[in-house]
């Protein structure tokens, strides 16, 4: 009893696991809320309107992945340099990503303007269609360096441990992605209604309310404590043409260094983000040659799924925190415990949603439809998915943690396997060729989900992560 008493008391660890999980969940929620507005508010158009969004989106949402994976790796490595109590590394690791997202959002956002046509043709042909996907992906393109610049402070203020910053960004974001719809896509306030392209304008420029909160929480009493520890009280050096010409060598090779870090981090994570969401087109293209009852239910489990992931993803990012600024301490023990803690409470939350979802399944799927033959293909798969949300939490959970202790290219290499070389081989085994259907996409996922969870744990149990170096 005692034992259990200590692992569920309101202590300074459980305090820290939930106050950075908690913000990081309201940041996901919100992030989610805007998607449903949209979809609801441009599905009062038509169906063509709606199917632009959609595939617009999945195209916008694949390149912000690859933004979502660096500011992983601005995370971990802020993380462990605050443990190591070395702010002004911290502060070159935010500068330095500022400047190549920007640069790389210039660099896909330009030629992406001109060729969104084609881009929309390779996907769909008809009718109206791609020259509504066009206008949205263009216009959306134009707001890509706002949402690239926003990860990379998130991922900063989170290594910090202030996740509350990103939920405050985030609820000012969708709030005014809302009004924006509501103003743009129907012609208020005396605007013309522009329709599909009137939402991606207005996700666009959501996007610069709440970029500016993070430029007001650089100046709260917080983040001003931890930049004084970091202040330089010397005298400035002497001018003179040599020393600045060494200054600015100096300068250059912590921009080489500081770069290579952030290569070696994010760009594995970027792929793994990447391959995932090409992995689940993948799925989605089988459940299509199983039929459109499969395809619709495979949609909306996903949408059902992508909430249930949410509390693994916010308790990721506490153990992603918590364990880099430890191991920066050199407190290995204590990383250690912080991850079996955050594992712990992810895996209470998501395995009382698995209950949830069994048992009032039925209902959460009228939500999305009333179409009785896809609650019917939907049920089963969604009480195959709930069976495994523990092993779902245990998963992501001790995922994020070993990136954040420096094993990105293990943890790459894992979904790379579980995902191209188990999941889909047997999702097309079990609900192609020995024709389960539905039933066989989802059991497929499970083994995907249960081979991670088992896989990250052993990993981490092993111990390994305690030498790596970021």
């Amino acid at each position: 009893m005692t034992n259990i008493y200590r692992y569920f008391r309101f202590g300074p660890l459980n305090k820290k696991v939930i106050a950075i999980s908690v913000p990081a969940l309201l940041t996901m929620v919100s992030h989610t809320v805007v998607m449903i507005t949209d979809t609801a508010m441009v599905g009062r158009l038509n169906t063509e309107a709606i199917a632009a969004t959609g595939l617009g989106g999945f195209f916008i949402l694949t390149i912000i992945s690859l933004f979502f994976g660096l500011s992983i790796a601005v995370q971990i490595i802020t993380a462990r340099r605050i443990g190591e109590k070395s702010f002004n590394q911290a502060k070159k690791i935010l500068l330095i990503s500022l400047f190549w997202v920007v640069f790389l959002s210039i660099i896909i956002s330009v030629p992406g303007w001109f060729f969104s046509k084609n881009i929309a043709l390779l996907f769909v042909t008809e009718g109206a269609i791609p020259e509504l996907v066009s206008d949205y992906i263009r216009f959306r393109l134009l707001g890509l360096i706002f949402y690239a610049v926003i990860l990379m402070y998130r991922g900063f203020f989170d290594g910090l441990g202030m996740t509350y910053v990103g939920m405050a960004a985030a609820f000012i974001s969708t709030a005014s992605n809302v009004l924006l719809n509501w103003i743009l896509i129907y012609g208020n306030l005396g605007f013309p209604a522009y329709g599909v392209k009137g939402a991606a304008i207005a996700s666009s420029l959501a996007a610069i309310p709440g970029l500016l909160i993070f430029f007001i929480f650089l100046k709260t009493s917080r983040y001003r404590q931890m930049a004084s520890l970091a202040k330089n009280t010397g005298k400035n050096p002497p001018k003179n043409p040599a020393l600045t010409l060494t200054i600015l060598r100096a300068k250059f090779q912590t921009f080489k260094v500081v770069t290579k870090e952030l290569i070696s981090i994010g760009l594995p994570t970027a792929s793994q983000e990447l391959l995932l969401h090409v992995a689940f087109l993948f799925f989605y293209k089988i459940a299509a040659n199983i039929g459109a009852i499969s395809m619709a239910s495979a949609n909306i489990l996903i949408s059902i799924m992508s909430l249930s992931f949410m509390p693994g993803m916010a308790f990721g990012i506490a153990a992603t925190t918590i364990l880099g600024q430890a191991m920066g301490a050199a407190k290995l023990n204590l990383a250690r415990i912080a991850t079996h803690r955050a594992a712990l409470f992810a895996a209470i939350v998501m395995g009382s949603l698995g209950i949830l979802f069994i048992v009032f399944g039925k209902t959460a799927l009228k939500v999305f439809t009333h179409e009785k033959l896809v609650i019917a293909d939907a049920y089963p798969g969604l009480v195959i998915v709930s069976l495994i949300q523990v092993g779902d939490a245990l998963h992501m959970v001790y995922a994020s943690a070993l990136r954040g202790a420096g094993m990105v290219n293990k943890v790459f290499l894992y979904y790379l396997i579980a995902s191209y070389l188990i999941m889909l081989p047997l999702a097309y085994l079990f609900g192609v060729i020995l024709n389960m259907q539905s039933d066989g996409l989802w059991i497929s996922v499970s083994i995907w989900i249960v081979f991670l969870g088992i896989n990250f744990l052993r990993i981490f149990n092993k111990g390994e992560w305690r030498s790596y170096k970021v």
